[in-house]
């Protein structure tokens, strides 16, 4: 109890206002899921990066459809359809949409290709990033002690059924 006091103390005099919201999601994470130090700054970095992406698609989607309104408005002038009071808000959705997945998309397939030091990688040549990798949860677990133990967890997880851990060794 004293540690934990003693840690929200440290906390609250903290004068950088950033890190002390970042201690205090990181501790809230740990205490909510369980989750050691590291994963629950691998889960706060990854919430991180989703609220960028999230906000970077919504500003690009948003942008799209703005300037596609003189297109839609010439499309209702010279197609009847695009007249109708159902069809004002499917269009602009599907507009927002597609804009959208294309917005999330780009940073992660020209990032790399348009900065300054593109250094040929897997990763760049492919445009395949391994986002999801960075923030891969449990990866330095300590009761993993050997390939065979390590194989057989990945085994009893991902096997299509029930096996005991005699059956799996075999």
């Amino acid at each position: 109890m004293n540690t934990l006091i003693q840690s929200q103390q440290e906390l609250r005099n903290t004068s950088d206002r950033f890190l002390r919201s970042r201690e205090s999601i990181i501790q809230k994470i740990q205490v909510s899921f369980g989750y050691d130090r590291e994963n629950a700054e691998k889960v706060w970095e990854k919430m991180q990066v989703e609220s960028v992406e999230m906000l970077w698609g919504t500003g690009c989607g948003a942008f799209t459809v703005y300037k596609t309104r003189p297109i839609r408005r010439e499309m209702a002038k010279s197609y009847g359809i695009f007249r109708k009071s159902w069809m004002r808000y499917p269009v602009p959705i599907a507009i927002f949409a597609a804009a959208y997945h294309v917005g999330t998309m780009l940073p992660t397939r020209f990032g790399r290709k348009l900065s300054w030091d593109p250094t040929v990688t897997h990763d760049t040549y492919r445009s395949s990033t391994d986002l999801v990798g960075r923030f891969r949860l449990f990866e330095n677990d300590s009761t993993i002690n050997s390939k065979e133990q390590s194989l057989a967890k990945y085994l009893a997880t991902y096997s299509t059924e029930a096996l005991t851990e005699p059956e799996i060794l075999a």
